[in-house]
């Protein structure tokens, strides 16, 4: 099993992806293509690639980008065309928060501002019609699960939905048999959610403290249910590059 990963921003790593492949025996490369940075050499600038040959599946994680801006982040026109030729060849494909809009653009749907924060640790549950899907996990809900955005999705033409929230209906999506798109974060750790916290309040100083401290109570009370549900949603996905 060997994942090609696109590193949208440092601060939104593969974490607990990118330990699920390891544990799985699997191999994942990574590639930031704003930086061109790239794992199999560090040391070299590098761009994306531009095809799917030598690997078995495509994940793109997030970033604090707005995935319209083209202009400021022209390397969004390379992950579209990478995440449409994975598709196209039938290899899986998982985006996650930026990089699920990465996924609704790349098939024709609008990402746009939500008008409010989903930020820390918040409830999804499953729509009605997505029981069956191998990748979701049994049980009606609500999951728990780390959240970090102001942006939200369309559906894309022919997508199914699977997810929703209180604040954002449109939470997850599949489009064929294997490309999900979630704007929850399954592969955040604790330390990457804490991060992000920090990071907030360097940008924003005003931001009540409050908000950090709640936050914070959030994750000790709950997040072992949040890498449950990543977890366990992680592998599924993974278990369709394996059943290939």
């Amino acid at each position: 099993m060997n994942v090609l990963v696109v590193v949208n921003h440092a601060d939104a790593p593969a974490g607990l992806l990118g330990q699920r492949i390891s544990a799985l025996g699997g191999h994942y490369d990574a590639f930031d293509p704003h930086h061109r940075y790239g794992s199999i050499d560090p040391t070299v600038p590098i761009d994306l690639p531009d095809t799917d040959i030598g690997y078995d599946a495509l994940v793109v994680l997030g970033g604090y980008q707005d995935a319209w801006d083209d202009a400021a982040y022209p390397a969004f026109g390379a992950e579209l065309s990478l995440i449409r030729r994975f598709h196209e060849a039938g290899k899986p494909v998982l985006g996650l928060c930026l990089g699920a809009q990465l996924v609704a653009r790349a098939f024709g749907a609008t990402v746009r501002r939500m008008g409010g924060f989903e930020r820390g640790v918040i409830a999804v549950r499953r729509v009605d019609g997505a029981a069956a899907d191998p990748v979701i996990a049994t049980g009606p809900g609500p999951y728990r699960v780390a959240s970090w955005h102001q942006d939200t999705f369309d559906l894309p033409d022919g997508a199914r939905h699977l997810l929703a929230s209180s604040e954002c209906p449109n939470q997850a999506f599949v489009i064929g048999g294997s490309t999900y798109a979630f704007q929850c974060h399954l592969e955040a750790t604790a330390e990457t959610v804490r991060n992000w916290i920090v990071q907030d309040r360097a940008r924003n100083p005003e931001t009540d403290g409050a908000v950090s401290r709640a936050i914070e109570a959030d994750l000790h009370d709950h997040f072992p249910a949040v890498a449950r549900f990543g977890q366990e949603t992680i592998d599924r996905w993974l278990g369709l590059i394996r059943g290939r």
